[in-house]
């Protein structure tokens, strides 16, 4: 049944194919489908880290037929029908600076709102109606919006995957999920938000980050709102406990004053990063090395979180073999030394030091080098 089911879906997104010339150039459509489809797999990641660990499900989509199709659909939504993004946040960076924005005082409140399970339960059937509006809130004309919609219903329809020779069912896809939360935010959303007179509203991903005045918003009242929107969606609530919230890799401090950022770590997290003595390249023992220190110094944090936070760095590079001096002065220079110019990649495996020694002449040539390694745990 499985069988059939991918070969029949593989047909369909064939012949979308070969009516969307508008969207699709001819002579390389056939680069968007997979010529051996197979039914996507899923897997479970245990969330140790919230009560009672439950399982996040996660489906590897690559092997499916529409795998191809649905990464160029991204690029033909965003092209033709771009998202506003008016309310999300792209990174930590860009929420601490938003949140410096809000005027403060004594009777501002955080609060962080979650959509449980949000993918699988994004009412697809909606989906189509929101993309038609689209198309003709950006004044598509009606051939270019029909292909649009085809493609969207073959990828809508890319829902299934296998478990112990069973098929089941998982509606959406994180493209279509967003476009409907991003539809929700531009329509009722907003509305409660002017209702509520809410100071702030952040979203990354099902994450979202809300500002208010206790005095002028009930916060229960705007989740009951959120929760009315629409049967299948299901917003849960966690409130600022002593003053302070945990949001994304941050905590955040409401001061008597002010607010303040910290490094937030989960209870589960450990300082394990590549060991400075395992067999990888530079390159990617480096990565870890550049983040704790760019983390450290663009948060925003108070000298006394800073220092606090840079012992900690200085520790998880001593517990993984690191001489932190050295390190320090050569991430500085390594990062000075490279070239924005170098636009061609090359990909090698990284055995040991011999790589090293041959892509360093390859990298004189304006190639820039990027390493994959074998040793990783799925292959052990």
């Amino acid at each position: 049944m499985t069988h059939d089911v991918t070969k029949k879906l593989e047909r369909n997104i064939r012949t979308a194919v070969n009516e969307c010339n508008d969207i699709i150039p001819k002579d390389n459509k056939w680069k968007y489908i997979n010529l051996n489809p197979a039914t996507p797999n899923i897997r479970g990641l245990i969330k140790i880290h919230k009560y009672e660990a439950p399982i996040r499900p996660i489906v590897n989509w690559k092997t499916a037929p529409a795998y191809k199709l649905a990464k160029l659909l991204t690029k033909i939504l965003q092209t033709y029908i771009p998202l506003p993004y008016s309310f999300n946040v792209k990174n930590t960076v860009q929420l601490i600076d938003d949140l410096t924005d809000i005027p403060y005082n004594q009777k501002l409140r955080l609060a962080s709102f979650d959509i449980s399970n949000m993918n699988k339960n994004i009412p697809t059937e909606e989906l189509i109606k929101i993309i038609k509006t689209a198309c003709q809130n950006n004044n598509k004309e009606d051939n270019l919006a029909r292909n649009i919609i085809k493609l969207s219903e073959i990828n809508i329809g890319q829902n299934y995957f296998q478990f112990l020779d069973k098929t089941y069912v998982q509606p959406a896809s994180s493209i279509f999920s967003e476009l409907y939360l991003q539809f929700l935010e531009n329509s009722p959303i907003y509305s409660f938000l002017l209702n509520c007179d809410i100071k702030g509203y952040f979203r990354y991903v099902d994450g979202i980050l809300i500002a208010y005045d206790e005095e002028k918003t009930n916060i229960d009242t705007l989740l009951e709102c959120f929760n009315n929107i629409s049967p299948k969606l299901k917003f849960t609530i966690e409130k600022e406990m002593k003053h302070k919230i945990n949001f994304l890799d941050i905590t955040i401090n409401r001061e008597p004053n002010k607010m303040s950022i910290d490094i937030y770590r989960k209870p589960t997290y450990t300082d394990v990063i590549i060991p400075n003595d395992s067999c990888h390249p530079r390159e990617h023992k480096m990565a870890a090395v550049h983040y704790l220190y760019s983390r450290m110094n663009t948060y925003q944090l108070s000298s006394g979180k800073w220092q606090k936070e840079n012992n900690n760095r200085q520790q998880i590079l001593k517990n993984n073999g690191y001489r932190i001096k050295i390190l320090e002065n050569t991430s500085r220079r390594e990062k000075s030394k490279q070239d924005k110019n170098k636009t061609q990649w090359a990909k090698f495996t990284y055995t040991g030091k011999e790589t090293t020694a041959i892509t360093k002449a390859l990298k004189n040539n304006s190639l820039r080098i990027a390493y994959s390694t074998n040793n990783t745990i799925g292959k052990l």
